[in-house]
């Protein structure tokens, strides 16, 4: 579905096919991977799992890891980009060419339904009439709650990190699998993210847990980037479901949600999208 939007927009957020490294630290890890390669029946072309010295010779970073890896899962189709310029981007393109009008800033605090649509409140005090109603609400469970979708989506606190390059910053983008964390390059700058603290409800940044994810980055890849020179510091509530597959329903003419997405929520938006599209044409 991105290939086919990139077809007709010319969207720029640093988009670019480099591939992706699973960084895999027991034998353990390595036999579940062989298992799931296998089930899947996927070529070499699609999925490899290399040895640690084959996946230096792709990935020079690599040999300045300080935790060195057994073996490494590669996926050469694996795509990067920049998710906050590409929302900006898409935005310009809707805005311009299809007339879509936004309303930044506003809280919806309820929404009522009636025959032949839906009525939405918001806490300016203004109501909209609407023929459909959409909730991509996030981790935010109000309105879920109060129209009766019974939604087991549920805050998971993450963070992120970008940061310079340096000489030896990775091109592949690389997933630590025994630290939770990705590294990936965003146009000429690292970023790097991960943790996922359950049970928080604030997007407020936590310098402690901000240091946490910086010691786990310079522990794995301490070459990676310019950790000490930090541009942005990044911190939000993924909303996780329990199988961190995305949930999308239409359950009333003029209602229908798009949740769930959890941490790969740029990654399955596109095909999420196009699900629920399908639901709601007519």
């Amino acid at each position: 579905e991105m290939l086919k939007l990139l077809q007709v927009h010319n969207l720029d957020f640093d988009y670019q096919v480099r591939g992706k490294m699973q960084l895999l630290y027991t034998d353990a890890a390595v036999e579940a991977i062989k298992e799931n390669m296998g089930l899947k029946g996927l070529k070499d072309e699609d999925q490899e799992l290399l040895s640690l010295e084959s996946a230096e010779k792709l990935e020079p970073a690599l040999t300045l890891a300080n935790d060195k890896p057994k073996a490494v899962l590669y996926t050469p189709s694996e795509a990067v980009g920049d998710a906050s310029k590409f929302s900006q981007a898409l935005l310009q393109v809707l805005t311009s060419d299809y007339g879509v009008k936004t309303r930044f800033d506003t809280r919806v605090t309820d929404v009522t339904l009636k025959d032949g649509g839906a009525s939405v409140q918001t806490d300016a005090g203004d109501t909209l009439d609407a023929n459909l109603v959409v909730l991509c609400t996030g981790a935010d469970r109000k309105l879920i709650k109060k129209l009766g979708i019974r939604m087991p989506v549920f805050p998971m606190k993450g963070y992120s990190i970008t940061a310079p390059m340096t000489e030896n910053s990775p091109a592949i983008s690389l997933t630590d699998s025994k630290r939770r964390l990705v590294f990936t390059r965003l146009g000429d700058r690292m970023r790097i993210a991960g943790m996922a603290d359950l049970g928080w409800t604030s997007e407020a940044i936590d310098p402690k847990r901000l240091d946490v994810l910086l010691k786990a980055a310079k522990a794995s890849m301490p070459k990676a980037a310019d950790f000490d020179n930090a541009t942005q510091h990044w911190a939000g509530l993924r909303p996780m479901t329990p199988d961190s597959v995305p949930r999308s329903g239409h359950p009333h003419p003029a209602l229908a949600y798009n949740l769930g997405h959890g941490m790969l929520g740029w990654t399955m938006a596109m095909g999420a999208g196009k699900r629920l599209t399908d639901m709601v044409e007519v």
